[in-house]
């Protein structure tokens, strides 16, 4: 085949893939766009806002600086009058400039004073614009069907590719024929067709971070998490023979095994449990798998999709020769001796053809832990039919749109229906405190009633959530309420992803249940607009 032939169907191919990978989560994609257009308007917003107020500032304190001035000069200058002219002239000259001195020091200090207020006003209010732009969208993605992370991050890969392969195509790049072999298409699109033959696919190229036997800070790629986070899979590109050769040895330097790898998998997900259970590790092989290593990789406990390959022994002259004498020695071989036996794949004989094991089955966790966020769009008068309102606040009014859409009571019920509810105190004094400032009365008789259904329990963090570093999205509040249910081995309900998101940043993954928010609402329907 030529090496333009084999050019235009591994672009082709390319294109095929990124076609495929793209529909995986075609959200994601658009809320990236949508988050950082209408980041960047908040932004420009903000910055006019801020110019805005310094002239308004400056205009404002210059006049009143200026009139002052005058007034004082005058002042001095009328008292002086009738003086005798020399000592009047002196006089007014240094007096005018001790004042000046002393109102342009004043006004400096205002000024700065003013536009400090101007700025923290401002930085709040933009820390507070920011966190709605994210809620209202993470709002609508769940609305539309949720999404699959790092979809961008794969089809970015796949474009890199495919601007390879043109540059090749153009005469760019000078490359050999069994390069265009070698590229990472390959993996590319064992990734892609693994995606498509799972359910419950939650990432694609997701980074773990796990401690090795050492203690020493690891980073682990998981091809396609699926089974909503209780399935790994790493999809494997390479050929059979290729695989087989670097576990026996006879790799590039650096090469490191499957075998190896699979060792870092099941440490890694042991260090990540979901729903309180360890993840099941898959390697799926989309060129084959010699039979012993998809036996050893059984042994460890890794489930093995593809086909598995036979092997035959390679045999040297000097293996002939020293035949006849071991045969002599008649010692008995074991298993360990048969893996350390020289082989090479035969790829014309496939052992057997394994499909992706059978779909993960959840054992569903029985104990819930309601956070705020849950409590409060429990008992929401927008969770109970109130939604066909148009706010005054732009929040509110894209609530009411995402619930006129999709109710979101039936899933919390659904959820919540049988299981031990629990809630710690953090959340349910919060809870009060909000409910008694905004709430309507339907909404605090169901918020009554919901609490009447819970156990209350002292806040508990667990071990691993006390290591988590406070910051922004990360509070003391969040880290008692989630820290708790961590302890308690509940599923934690919450709307509140942005603390899930940067948790797990910081390497702790919580076990929950999130939905879209609803605010308090009933004590503001007086002054909306029927829809």
């Amino acid at each position: 085949m030529s090496l333009q032939v084999m050019l235009q169907e591994r672009i082709s191919f390319a294109q095929e893939l990124l076609q495929r990978a793209e529909r995986l989560g075609r959200v994601e994609g658009r809320v990236e766009e949508r988050v950082e257009g209408r980041v960047g308007q908040v932004e420009e917003r903000v910055e006019g806002r801020v110019g805005q107020v310094e002239e308004r500032v400056e205009g404002q304190v210059e006049g009143r600086v200026e009139e002052r001035v005058e007034g004082r000069v005058g002042q001095v200058e009328e008292r002086v009058e009738g003086r005798v002219e020399e000592r009047v002239e002196e006089r007014v000259e240094g007096r005018v400039g001790q004042v000046e001195e002393r109102v342009e020091g004043r006004v400096e200090e205002r000024v700065e004073g003013r536009v400090g207020q101007v700025e923290e006003r401002v930085e709040g209010q933009v820390e507070g614009r920011m966190g709605q732009v994210e809620e209202r969208v993470e709002g609508r993605v769940e609305g539309r069907g949720g999404q699959v992370e790092g979809r961008v991050k794969l089809c970015g890969k796949l474009r890199a590719e495919l601007r390879f392969l043109r540059r090749v195509e153009s005469g760019e790049l000078q490359v050999k024929l069994s390069h265009l072999h070698s590229t990472n298409l390959t993996h590319l699109a064992a990734i892609v067709e693994t995606a498509e033959s799972l359910d419950g696919v939650v990432a694609l190229l997701h980074v773990f971070t796990y401690q090795d036997a050492a203690g020493t800070r690891q980073t682990l790629v998981v091809d396609v998490v699926a089974s909503g986070g209780l399935t790994w899979v790493k999809a494997v590109g390479r050929k059979a023979e290729a695989l087989h050769n670097i576990w026996q040895g006879r790799g590039h330097y650096g090469d490191k095994s499957i075998v190896r790898q699979a060792e870092d998998f099941l440490l890694a997900s042991r260090q990540q449990p979901v729903q309180y259970r360890h993840p099941h590790v898959v390697f799926a092989f989309y060129n084959g798998v010699s039979c012993p290593m998809a036996a050893r990789l059984k042994h460890m406990g890794v489930s093995v999709r593809g086909d598995i390959v036979a092997v035959n022994a390679v045999v040297t002259e000097e293996e002939e020769q020293e035949e006849e004498q071991e045969q002599q020695e008649e010692q008995l071989s074991d298993s360990s001796a048969d893996e350390e036996e020289l082989t090479r794949v035969d790829r014309g004989t496939v052992v057997a053809s394994l499909a992706f094991p059978a779909q993960v089955e959840v054992e569903e966790c029985r104990r819930v832990n309601l956070d705020i966020t849950t409590l409060i769009t429990y008992v929401s008068a927008l969770s109970h039919g109130r939604c066909h309102f148009s706010f005054r606040e732009e929040v509110l009014t894209e609530q009411a749109a995402q619930e006129r859409r999709e109710q979101v009571l039936p899933r919390l019920q659904a959820f919540m229906e049988g299981k031990e509810l629990f809630a710690c105190r953090a959340a349910v004094s919060d809870f009060q405190l909000i409910l008694d400032t905004l709430g309507g009365p339907g909404e605090k008789e169901r918020a009554r009633q919901l609490l009447a259904r819970l156990q209350l329990v002292d806040d508990r963090p667990s071990e691993r959530s006390l290591r988590l570093t406070l910051s922004a999205k990360v509070s003391r509040r969040s880290l008692a309420i989630f820290g708790t249910g961590d302890s308690l081995t509940a599923v934690t309900m919450t709307a509140n992803s942005r603390f899930v998101r940067a948790a797990a940043n910081q390497g702790v993954r919580y076990s929950v249940f999130i939905h879209q928010p609803r605010a308090l609402t009933e004590g503001k329907e007086w002054r909306a607009t029927p829809v």
